[in-house]
């Protein structure tokens, strides 16, 4: 079934990398300033998966949430982007496979852009991939499907030959409404929301051994 996508779509966070420790440490510093009590990492991980300003939503008291906090998390998560952020298990070798094979890699992500970035350059990522897109790229975020839609547009695929892979219901939902192929990562921080997927990789070895699988 895999041999047929020439495209390949990637989320970020619970995807490609384990990021939550530095998510937690960015949020509990905005919390701190609140003198609110330390979350817990996986207090974080359920609140993971809208992009920076849900995630500080969820993460303060209704009436501690502005415009001010969401900036303050993302000042504080910029000082540390990679202190403790590392690529999953067997993810970079299975980047440097599809590669090898001459599919077409981008990463598309409801992160901040000016975030993503840093990350992809300080793990080493940046030259598997075509496209990246940040959820401030566009106008829309995922669900919508805009995203994967702009990314199809510049690697000039056909949703036929994409697949979609994330670890959250927003990829899903987004590839979905694409008309693209999805696949659903267990491993992650999201949840499925129920959907049926054409795949499922219930480790990143996994996703590697069921997407490029070693000669």
């Amino acid at each position: 079934m895999t041999d047929r996508f020439s495209t390949y779509l990637f989320d970020l966070d619970g995807t490609l990398i384990d990021s939550l420790a530095d998510l937690r440490t960015a949020l509990n510093l905005v919390r701190s300033d609140y003198s609110l009590p330390d979350m817990e990492i996986e207090e974080v991980r359920q609140k993971v998966g809208d992009g920076a300003r849900k995630l500080v939503e969820r993460s303060l008291p209704e009436s501690l949430f502005s415009d001010q906090a969401v900036q303050a998390f993302l000042s504080y998560y910029s000082e540390h982007l990679l202190e403790h952020t590392r690529p999953y298990p067997k993810i970079p070798a299975l980047l440097a496979r599809l590669q090898e094979q001459g599919a077409r890699l981008g990463v598309v992500t409801n992160k901040p852009l000016a975030m993503t970035q840093p990350i992809l350059k300080g793990l080493g990522l940046t030259g598997f991939f075509q496209v990246v897109l940040g959820g401030d790229s566009l106008p829309t975020k995922k669900p919508h499907p805009g995203m994967i839609e702009e990314a199809m547009r510049i690697l000039q695929s056909s949703p036929q030959d994409t697949l979609v892979v994330g670890d959250h219901h927003t990829d899903l939902h987004a590839g979905d409404a694409a008309g693209t192929h999805t696949c659903f990562c267990e491993w992650g921080f999201g949840h499925s929301d129920g959907l049926s997927p054409d795949l499922t990789a219930a480790t990143s070895q996994a996703l590697c051994d069921l997407l490029a699988p070693a000669p």
